[in-house]
């Protein structure tokens, strides 16, 4: 069998990568939340969603998965969570979701 790539220039390229990745930081908008109705709305969702660069409704999902909670988008972009949750509950979920997100992301960096 030919070998097309050697061992270190695999590495290299691995580690170059990472490296370039590692350089670049993302600054995350800190959820905001209320409460009304015995609900709770996560009312700058769409900023967090666009400060981690990913879309609205894979955000959501995780969310709503996360929960085990209906949720669904208002049209002033705030998400609508059909229970009553803490500030620091919605945050943890968050910080679950970015690092869900990063561990896929290296994943496939080094695959």
């Amino acid at each position: 069998m030919e070998v097309l790539y050697d061992d270190s220039f695999l590495f290299e390229r691995i580690f170059s990568k990472l490296q370039a990745n590692k350089s670049q930081k993302l600054i995350v908008e800190k959820p905001e939340t209320t409460k009304q109705n015995r609900k709770t709305f996560f009312t700058n969702f769409i900023s967090f969603c666009d400060s981690i660069k990913r879309s609205k409704s894979a955000v959501e999902t995780f969310i709503k998965n996360e929960l085990q909670i209906e949720t669904s988008v208002m049209e002033n972009g705030t998400l609508c969570i059909n229970k009553i949750y803490q500030q620091q509950d919605i945050e943890k979920v968050c910080k679950n979701y970015i690092k869900s997100y990063k561990n896929h992301i290296k994943n496939h960096i080094i695959k």
